[in-house]
């Protein structure tokens, strides 16, 4: 769970880490006034919510008035105050009004309780002070919220239990009644015998170690009296009959055997046995409170004597290493490598001997005696098989370095002894290569059982401290498998046997019993209130965990629930929508896709698989319309997921993600920049919604566009494959291909350009506050960040408008050009010349078009943006250098536009080479190229 805290708040922080400081100021609040139980006041200029302060308790509200009733107050006189809040920034207090609770105005609620063995356990109930545990008629008084009844020594017998709930003289209603019952000490040590016998015939009572062959057996013994006895209070506290408590054990110490031969029907009969035992999921519960503790515990205690093992395997495993290491084969090989280390590889030959572990030790090798070898017989090696891209890779260059310098020094001795298989100078390498290996993996069990530590004593923590809520969760998911359960139907059950007799299913075997698994799964799903149980249980009890009040997320339950059980359904509709034709047609076109690849031993290479393209997109599109059929097919389950608004659930999470994290950098950071972070974290809260609505419009769109891939067939997926597919392209090929993608884009961008607006334009730039303000901070910048971004934000868009309109003309201009190849072929040019001539063109178009709105937008950002000073000490240029940006820009384009328009004027079916070298030129200038000589 702490796992998951932690990846929210990384998370979070990969939005925006920190905030600017916001330096206005709150007037208090005024006029604070009581009618009745209601506190109110004026409304304060600036602020977006209010603190009432109940003597020291803070409650937050956005309204300017408070019911105090709400609070359930003890009896008293309490003193109100109200402060403004806008973001970080408080408002003084305001004048403060006293508040009187006249006694018998508190009303507790009904403790809920739950028994689990001898323990009695109930949720807090809110301002109560202490409880009444009321055992037949005898009240037995506690301030804590768990009672051991075994502390009681009753006389044998069954007894009704309830508890109440007290603050001072006021008491609240009793709770639902518990049946526990006292069975005699005599009786309880024969019950105890008999189940003791049931797992073990040899067990009986009291044992000692000298009873066992060794000191396991005896440890397994004494973890089954405890079990044991546990199992034995659960059972009599819930009244179960003393036979059918020995029955229900001898059944679950058989159950492995009947598993090990499973038969459907005598699973089921043997299940059902459940059922004649009493066992329902409330028992359920108390047994897994009860059992799974002491559970935990025993693997707790393996966990921990298992890394003491590893341990002692590593110390062991390092003084081997450490001998070896000065033994005399590795020194020989180390003396014999080091010879040939170059000074500035020192450090990194000694890195590699230290690392030998966690490099591959094989590669380096093979590397060595493939290049040795090429060296030594004077041939073209190959090596490029042995890098991976990996760290290894640094040492397989280390190698070849020092048996280029053995080359070098002629050293065909050191040469020969690397390329030989056996013996090989480097087989030392090996050997500390797997004692490595051994002490990372001893290392690698160490830290995989601290995290099952870590795991397990939050889930002892969580059984100790809310045992409540755990046997909510228990309940309900008991009570979800009894229900699936009981609906299995017997000729299921003797399909699947008849199934298994036959000793191989058929698709269509297979199929059936899928449709009949899920139909029943979508019969029994669970009704929309026991999700909401579930998780209401669930946040409520991570919040009681750690800390934190998390009654505002909590009451998202409902909405968590609504989406876990609608998507629930689909996905299980889905499933039954796949039939064996469905399967089939899949089948056929996955069929040869994929070419594996192989190694040729001849040619010692690997042939790299291959991927049939035209498959892969028959694949997208069936997928994307067998997808678009079902979606169309349960439209109206669909239309009720899409109508769920998950924003204020996200906005609510968010800020508690953003409260916890608040928290935590308090102390990390100094004051002044805790302020500016605190202040974009709470940003970050506000833009949430901003963010939901923008991904949902790009969300839109992204439909649009599969919707047009569907009807379509996916023409253009198919039209690419053919393309690559085609081994002999030929200009007019090429070309036509160009202007099917031309086609091709132009409906696509028609299906959503109408969607890219000036609302949606601003939406996106409201978005690029949160980095603005990123970029302030990082950049040590105080200014008001959001008045720079209010300044220039007009502007910014204003220049996105303009370049899209320019899109829209570029696109415009190349979906009115047709028949290249015949163009290029009339104009008698090579086909690279051509359609350089047809972007030339059409660049002049454009820009004899669009120069006014081209000059305007320069304009803009050079006045209008960058000659914001604010903005200039953000981005730290000066007026010079906002000159020398106009200048570079004015004159570029203007060059550009010129000479545009010079070479479009040419008579293209009759060039000079002067002129064929002018339009080379003018592309040379978008390439970086230098400057080209002065054009005809």
């Amino acid at each position: 769970m702490k796992r998951i805290f932690v990846l929210f708040l990384i998370l979070i922080g990969a939005v925006a880490l920190y905030g600017c400081e916001q330096s206005s100021t709150l007037e208090k609040p005024t006029n604070v006034t009581l009618s009745g139980d209601t506190v109110s006041w004026d409304a304060v200029t600036g602020a977006e919510s209010y603190i009432v302060v109940v003597n020291s308790t803070e409650h937050v509200v956005t309204t300017t008035s408070f019911n105090l009733s709400t609070l359930n107050l003890t009896e008293g006189t309490y003193t109100i105050t109200v402060i403004a809040r806008k973001g970080t920034t408080l408002s003084s207090p305001s004048a403060s009004v006293s508040y009187v609770v006249e006694g018998g105005g508190l009303t507790l609620n009904a403790p809920v309780v739950n028994m689990t063995g001898n323990i009695l356990s109930w949720t807090a109930v809110p301002n109560a002070t202490g409880y009444q545990v009321i055992v037949n008629t005898t009240i037995h008084n506690t301030t804590l919220t768990t009672f051991d009844l075994s502390t009681l020594e009753l006389a044998p017998g069954v007894y009704a239990i309830t508890v109440k709930a007290t603050a001072g003289t006021v008491l609240s209603q009793a709770s639902a009644p518990k049946s526990y019952t006292v069975i005699s000490v005599e009786n309880r040590e024969v019950i105890y015998a008999s189940l003791l016998s049931a797992i073990n015939p040899e067990y009986t009572p009291n044992m000692s170690e000298d009873d066992f062959e060794n000191e396991f057996e005896y440890e397994a013994y004494v973890r089954m009296e405890t079990m044991t006895n546990l199992y034995l209070d659960v059972a009599l506290s819930e009244g179960m009959d003393p036979v059918e408590m020995v029955q229900m054990m001898a059944f679950m110490v058989e159950l492995p055997v009947v598993f090990e031969n499973p038969q459907p029907s005598l699973l089921k009969e043997e299940f059902d046995k459940l059922g004649d035992y009493g066992m329902s999921p409330e028992i359920f519960a108390s047994f897994v409170l009860s059992l799974g503790h002491e559970a935990l515990g025993i693997a707790l205690d393996g966990m921990n004597s298992n890394i003491d093992m590893y341990e002692a395997d590593i110390i062991a495993k390092q003084a081997e290493i450490t001998a070896w290491l000065g033994g005399t084969e590795f020194t020989t090989m180390r003396n014999a490598l080091i010879v040939h280390v170059a000074l500035e590889d020192q450090a990194l030959f000694g890195q590699f001997l230290m690392n030998l572990g966690s490099v591959d030790v094989e590669r380096v090798i093979s590397a060595s005696k493939e290049y040795a070898s090429a060296l030594y017989y004077e041939y073209t090696p190959y090596i490029e098989y042995y890098y991976y891209g990996d760290e290894t890779d640094q040492y397989i260059d280390l190698f070849i370095r020092i048996l280029n310098h053995a080359d070098q020094m002629n050293d065909t001795t050191f040469l020969s002894s690397i390329m030989s298989y056996y013996p090989n100078l480097l087989d030392p390498l090996y050997d500390v290569y797997y004692k490595a290996s051994d002490l990372a993996f001893y290392q690698e069990q160490i830290d995989q059982l601290y995290q099952e530590i870590e795991m397990v004593t939050m889930i002892i923590d969580m059984l100790e401290n809310e045992p409540e809520y755990v046997r909510t969760i228990i309940e309900e998911v008991g009570t979800y498998i009894q229900t699936v359960y009981q609906a299995i139907p017997a000729t299921l059950v003797e399909d699947i046997e008849d199934l298994l007799a036959s000793g191989e299913l058929s698709m269509s075997e297979v199929l059936i019993l899928k449709d009949e698994v899920v139909q029943i799964l979508i019969d029994t799903i669970p009704e929309e209130t026991s999700f909401e149980i579930f998780y209401e249980t669930l946040i409520t009890m991570a919040g009681s965990m750690f800390g934190y009040n998390v009654t505002t997320l909590a009451a998202h339950a409902d909405t968590m629930a609504q989406i876990q059980r609608n998507s629930t359904l689909l996905g299980l509709e889905f499933l039954l929508s796949v039939d064996e034709t469905t399967i089939n047609e899949v089948q056929a076109i996955v069929t040869d896709m994929v070419t594996p690849g192989y190694y040729d031993e001849i040619e010692e290479y690997y042939y790299e698989g291959e991927t049939d393209p035209s498959k892969v997109a028959e694949l997208i599109v069936y997928v994307l319309t067998y997808l678009d059929n079902f979606l169309a097919e349960q439209a109206t389950l669909v239309s009720q997921i899409e109508a769920i608004d998950v924003t204020p659930m996200v906005v609510d999470f968010a800020g508690f993600a953003v409260a916890i994290a608040k928290a935590q950098l308090e102390d990390e950071l100094d004051p002044a920049m805790f302020t500016k972070v605190s202040g974009l974290l709470d940003e970050v809260v506000l833009q949430i919604p901003a963010y939901i609505d923008f991904y949902e419009m790009v969300y839109d769109m992204d439909k649009a566009l599969i919707q047009h891939l569907i009807e379509t067939e996916g023409a253009i997926l198919f039209e690419i494959t053919t393309f690559v597919e085609d081994e002999e392209k030929t200009p007019e090929t090429v070309l036509n291909f160009v202007e099917m993608m031309i086609d091709h884009v132009m409906d696509y961008r028609g299906l959503i350009r109408s969607d890219i607006d000036l609302a949606f334009v601003t939406a996106w730039v409201d978005l690029l506050k949160l980095p603005v303000q990123v970029a302030c901070i990082q950049g040590g910048i105080d200014d008001d960040c959001d008045g720079i971004f209010e300044a220039v934000k007009p502007d910014v868009i204003q220049v996105l408008m303009n370049v899209l309109e320019l899109e829209e003309a570029v696109t415009a201009e190349l979906d009115g050009v047709a028949d290249i190849y015949t163009q290029i072929n009339t104009w008698g040019v090579d086909l690279d010349t051509g359609l350089m001539i047809h972007v030339i063109i059409s660049l002049d178009n454009v820009l004899d078009q669009k120069r006014t709105l081209i000059d305007n937008t320069i304009a803009i950002v050079i006045d209008d943006i960058l000659g914001n000073e604010d903005l200039q000490a953000l981005l730290q240029i000066n007026p010079q250098m906002i000159l020398e940006i106009e200048t570079n820009l004015t004159d570029g384009i203007a060059h550009i536009d010129a000479e545009a328009d010079r070479i479009a004027g040419f008579a293209f079916n009759n060039l000079t080479p002067e002129q064929l070298d002018d339009i080379h030129y003018f592309f040379d200038m978008f390439s970086g190229s230098e400057e080209p000589p002065m054009m005809n």
